[in-house]
């Protein structure tokens, strides 16, 4: 072979490099679709039901002063990313025990909710916001003062919003907020005990 045909072959080489590396840019790992699950810690605030135990207690005549508590709690979930902008995932919440104080009594509530959810990504980079809209089912139990139960299943909202923050191409660190509109009827008068979580986990891509 002679030198003038090595050097065409050279050249020819070295034009064709950066044109694969046009072909072949990194990949947006964040924009990937794909089956993925998830496990998020959160604390559920009480207060949000506040005004509706006060309301149930003013119309028995009981005095109408109460004080709540959170509880900690934890979402399991899985599901499909179908698009770089949506995705829709099966999700279980438990919420250990929300209590309030009513003139020295106290009240005990817990909650499993299971929801199918519809999630929509603005997807710019490895930092992506994202809302939630779910709907599904809720137990609750509402205890009081450890000797009556109150138990009811419930048509369940659940709507949120929170954010994602890709490591790498598998795993994703998140923080949410969380609203459940239960429409529960539970006993001892009280309706409607709406309450907000807010936490953080993880996510892992497959």
């Amino acid at each position: 072979m002679g030198p003038r045909i090595k050097l065409g072959i050279l050249v020819l080489a070295l034009g064709l490099v950066p044109g694969m590396a046009m072909a072949e840019p990194p990949e947006d790992y964040w924009k990937r679709t794909g089956a993925y699950t998830g496990l998020t810690g959160f604390y559920a605030f009480g207060q949000a039901f506040q005004d509706e135990v006060t309301d149930s207690l003013r119309a028995v005549g009981a005095p109408a002063s109460t004080s709540t508590r959170g509880s900690g709690g934890l979402s399991f979930y899985g599901g499909y990313r179908y698009a770089s902008w949506g995705a829709v995932d099966v999700s279980y919440d438990w919420v250990d025990n929300m209590t309030w104080n009513v003139a020295g009594l106290t009240f005990d509530y817990a909650t499993h909710s299971w929801a199918v959810n519809g999630k929509f990504y603005l997807p710019m980079w490895r930092f992506q916001p994202y809302l939630n809209l779910g709907f599904g089912t809720q137990y609750a139990d509402l205890g009081f003062t450890s000797n009556a139960d109150s138990t009811s299943w419930g048509i369940l909202g659940r709507p949120g919003a929170g954010f994602d923050f890709w490591i790498n191409r598998n795993l994703v660190l998140k923080a949410e907020v969380m609203g459940f509109l239960p429409t529960n009827a539970m006993g001892f008068g009280t309706n409607n005990l709406y309450y907000m979580t807010a936490g953080g986990g993880i996510e892992y891509h497959f």
